[in-house]
């Protein structure tokens, strides 16, 4: 659970200075070597999170992360659509594309995680 909740942590940092980015304003010096460390941190986390829980991912987190995926990325095109005019395009759509990837990819294997450390009457 632990895991998991580092990852979320890790991306809602990443996206946040993805978005300051996007909307043309200047990032401080600082601001993409921290962007770079922690993206590296979040795939090494995601692998991490696949390579704990890939032989015990089972049809219902397959389930759960198909579900995601149907709607996620249709509510981020709307978001998008909706602040197009402050948003710079370039900046933005590569960087959304690896994390939106990452993030379907990884949602099955950290469910499974999530369900190992439920209690039992909780699943």
């Amino acid at each position: 659970m632990v895991l998991v909740m580092l990852g979320v942590v890790q991306l809602a940092i990443s996206i946040a200075l993805l978005l300051f980015a996007s909307t043309g304003a200047d990032l401080p010096p600082w601001g993409g070597p921290l962007d770079g460390l922690i993206a590296f941190t979040l795939v090494a986390t995601g692998f991490i999170i696949w390579r704990r829980a890939a032989d015990s991912a089972g049809i219902r987190e397959l389930r759960i992360g198909h579900g995601v995926a149907a709607i996620v990325p249709a509510l981020v095109l709307v978001a998008i659509w909706c602040y197009r005019e402050a948003l710079d395009f370039n900046v933005l759509l590569p960087g959304l594309a690896w994390r939106t990837w990452l993030v379907l990819y990884t949602m099955p294997f950290a469910v499974t995680l999530l369900n190992r450390t439920a209690p039992p009457g909780a699943r």
